[in-house]
């Protein structure tokens, strides 16, 4: 039998029945879901409006400001200033996994360590481009 006649066989009291149970349990189930969605959003303080939240302040033991500023030195080099007890997210880390990110950051920006001097709670690192420039001063 073709699609169009099957739809036509059945009767409209049928599809009635079918759409009311449909909406009956499918419309609680969406809004349950939209307020759980809505409630989110208000705790980590997204809102409607469109505007951008607040960036929360930088934390000044956080290991993404000591690779951010890695990056900004690449090509030039510089000094980076790593504190002891770092912390990633807020979390603090252990020091052997801050360095191999310090490690990390400094390979990916063509960095490399020339000195290290040990502060009271932090370790300043000087670091100067891997290769540098042909006919270029290496500092000393």
């Amino acid at each position: 039998m073709p699609p169009v006649q099957l739809i036509a066989d059945i009767e409209a009291g049928t599809l009635i029945r079918s759409l009311l149970v449909a909406v009956v349990i499918v419309l609680p189930y969406g809004w349950f879901k939209l307020s759980r969605v809505r409630a989110a959003r208000a705790a980590a303080g997204l809102t409607g409006t469109g505007t951008d939240p607040t960036p929360p302040p930088v934390d000044p033991r956080g290991l993404e400001r000591v690779v951010t500023a890695i990056a900004e030195l690449a090509g030039r080099g510089g000094e980076v200033e790593v504190p002891d007890s770092c912390t990633v997210d807020g979390q603090p880390v252990e020091g052997a996994f801050a360095e191999v990110l310090v490690r990390d950051a400094l390979v990916r920006s063509g960095l490399r360590e020339v000195a290290r001097r040990r502060g009271a709670d932090s370790t300043t690192i000087r670091l100067e481009p891997a290769d540098p420039a042909p006919g270029s001063a290496t500092p000393s």
